[in-house]
């Protein structure tokens, strides 16, 4: 019985994960690669610039705390955590999920094209920003805390 409540396990999982790589595909073709999808960036950008005067420090050193070595540390603290609850096998798994998170981000950010559709002159030469970094930093140091 145990083996068979394992094996749906694995098959929800794989499910899941195709699920999410659909949403992922879909959501990057709509916002990056549609006039629609760039204007909506383009206004909550400028949206973003509103109000930017009272906020931009308390922001920029929120951002600016999440860096590499602070990512590194977080991780050394979460395995250290695993590791002295005699769960090494959830310190590895972690550390993968944190390192594996993070470097994918960072490889399809590189990765993925955004094409201009004279949308916002500005930002041609800003790069991607979809997938976002730091979203990706905290989303896998929460879930690695949490596991």
């Amino acid at each position: 019985m145990r083996a068979t409540a394992r094996g749906w396990t694995a098959v929800w999982l794989v499910v899941f994960v195709l699920v999410q790589v659909a949403a992922f595909l879909v959501t990057w073709q709509v916002a990056v690669h549609t006039e629609l999808g760039q204007w909506v960036d383009t206004v909550a950008l400028t949206g973003n610039r509103i109000g930017q005067d009272r906020i931009d420090e308390p922001v920029d050193r929120i951002l600016n705390a999440m860096s590499v070595v602070s990512l590194l540390a977080a991780t050394a603290v979460i395995g250290f955590i695993a590791l002295m609850r005699g769960r090494i096998a959830l310190a590895i798994t972690a550390t993968l999920l944190i390192a594996g998170a993070n470097v994918t981000t960072q490889l399809l950010k590189y990765g993925l094209s955004r094409p201009d559709l004279g949308i916002d002159l500005a930002r041609i030469y800003a790069g991607n920003s979809l997938p976002s970094g730091h979203a990706a930093v905290a989303a896998s140091v929460a879930v690695a805390l949490v596991l």
